[in-house]
């Protein structure tokens, strides 16, 4: 009975000191893909729209070190922007930079996240800023993964 005891002690032990390791079939863009979403608390130029119209924005995977990135705004003019293979960087503090032609265009951190209730929590953040000299072009987005 006391054998039994230890080994169920030791197996818990060692359930609870286990770390999450995640399968090496996992991608960087697999663990990126997904949908954003903002609120008026992550961007304060979100401030005056109803939940409802708050810009959205998708990555979506290419291959292993790329993705699509999709940002769809939904006032005052519906809109959508796409960019295709946006490179992935790993960064030693583990926090992501994204590449298009070139240019840094954004990082995808964990950070603070601020849910629409106005709660602090620690969370996915993708912040994407690419100013272009056409307005139609420039990208602004700031966001937590669903």
């Amino acid at each position: 009975m006391k054998n039994r005891l230890l080994l169920f002690a030791f197996t818990g032990l060692l359930a609870a000191c286990r770390q999450e390791i995640e399968p090496e079939s996992v991608t960087l863009a697999d663990r990126l893909s997904g949908t954003y979403q903002t609120n008026s608390f992550l961007d304060v130029l979100c401030i005056a729209l109803p939940p409802d119209k708050m810009p959205v924005a998708d990555l979506k995977v290419e291959s292993d070190s790329e993705v699509t990135l999709t940002v769809r705004r939904f006032f005052p003019v519906a809109d959508t922007q796409t960019l295709r293979k946006v490179k992935l960087q790993p960064l030693a503090d583990h926090s992501v930079r994204l590449l298009y032609q070139s240019e840094e265009i954004g990082t995808y951190q964990t950070d603070r996240v601020f849910t629409n209730s106005g709660m602090e929590t620690q969370g996915n953040v993708l912040r994407i800023s690419r100013a272009a000299g056409d307005p139609q072009t420039s990208l602004y987005f700031t966001g937590y993964q669903r």
